[in-house]
């Protein structure tokens, strides 16, 4: 609401002043100048609802795990992300591996890969024996006569590409728009690899609006929620990242009072991890996994942070390493799914689990 109180007092002050010739010709069909202050008020009281503060409605949530999907990927997989792509309230599950997006999606009961698509084709000069790579998930929302279009972009690089790639959805499927040098951080920054190293420079986080949070030196992975509130419904943010010593650290952008009590530092976890709201009561669970080889057994765990202390939600063991977590909405029934892609001893062949 802050963000729009000015366009909107000036609006409605503009509002005002036309009032009286509003009023005076009532009677007759707007025409010219009346029919546009008629279409701006339209407009203030979208504006007005669009940014009214909604507090969450939590959700049951239950852990039960059960494999949704295996196969043979075009290469490793490195990072995985959600986006509603065909605007119907159902997440599509985004992939990056080594040389390709993508994009797989529940049909009819039957989840699996719908859409494959090469990264740039330029190599890069400086690949690492461990690939590593980064996936965003970007929205940009225009409003034209009282219409609103969200335009959702991919982006994606793989320490393999001398570039990144940014992906539009159009006509059913995603098309590489444009490249990109560095990495796609968050909805509003990038990220630097250290040449040849297989992780990333946390000195190098660049933020469009010029300020964000410390990294550690050598970051492993950085992630960002999406689309969180707190409590009241306000818009609340968080940035991880797990150093390469196996330590996640996460800064929280919210309101003092929901951000003081959490705790912000976890040991001994892997790359993997996730902070997301499963249980949408506007407080973030953080999801880990464990510092171990990528051979070896793995286990995922769901904390709440409530008042300076996490309480173990879940716990589920895997006999090989987990690669990513994500969560979405890929059922279309509003609630988040927690999803841990579980890395298998055959080359590029991983397991998906739904955890909820």
């Amino acid at each position: 609401m802050r963000r729009v109180g000015s366009a909107l007092l000036l609006l409605a002050s503009v509002s005002l002043l036309a009032g009286g010739k509003s009023n005076a010709s009532a009677a007759e069909p707007p025409t010219g100048l009346q029919h546009w202050w008629q279409r701006m008020n339209a407009d203030i009281d979208a504006l007005v609802e669009a940014n009214r503060l909604v507090p969450p409605t939590p959700v049951a949530l239950r852990f039960r795990a059960r494999r949704i999907w295996s196969g043979v990927l075009p290469g490793d997989l490195l990072d995985l992300d959600v986006a509603d792509l065909g605007a119907d309230d159902q997440d599509e599950l985004v992939a990056l591996t080594a040389n390709s997006v993508l994009v797989l999606s529940r049909r009819r009961g039957l989840f699996d890969v719908r859409q494959r698509v090469d990264l740039p084709e330029t190599l890069s000069s400086t690949r690492a024996r461990d690939a590593i790579g980064m996936l965003a998930v970007r929205e940009t929302s225009t409003r034209s006569q009282g219409l609103t279009k969200t335009e959702v972009r991919v982006l994606a690089r793989s320490s393999e590409q001398g570039a990144g790639g940014a992906y539009v959805w159009r006509d059913g499927a995603l098309v590489l728009d444009s490249e990109f040098f560095g990495y796609a951080l968050c909805d509003d920054g990038t990220l630097e690899a250290a040449p040849g190293r297989n992780y990333f420079i946390g000195a190098s986080a660049l933020w469009s609006a010029g300020v964000g949070p410390k990294l550690s030196p050598k970051v492993q992975m950085a992630r960002c929620s999406r689309g969180l509130v707190d409590p009241t419904g306000e818009a609340i943010r968080y940035v991880s990242n797990v150093s390469l010593a196996g330590t996640l650290s996460v800064h929280c952008d919210g309101r003092a009072e929901i951000c003081s009590p959490a705790l912000t530092q976890y040991d001994d976890v892997g790359y993997a991890h996730l902070v997301t709201d499963l249980n949408n009561d506007g407080h973030a669970e953080i999801v880990t996994t464990q510092a171990s080889a990528q051979s070896d057994a793995d286990k995922v765990q769901v904390f709440s942070q409530g008042h300076g202390e996490k309480r173990l939600l879940f716990e589920r063991e895997f006999e090989r390493g987990i690669v990513a977590l994500t969560a979405g909405d890929f059922d279309g029934d509003g609630a988040l799914e927690l999803l841990a892609a579980e890395r298998q001893a055959q080359p590029g062949r991983v397991s998906l689990w739904l955890l909820n």
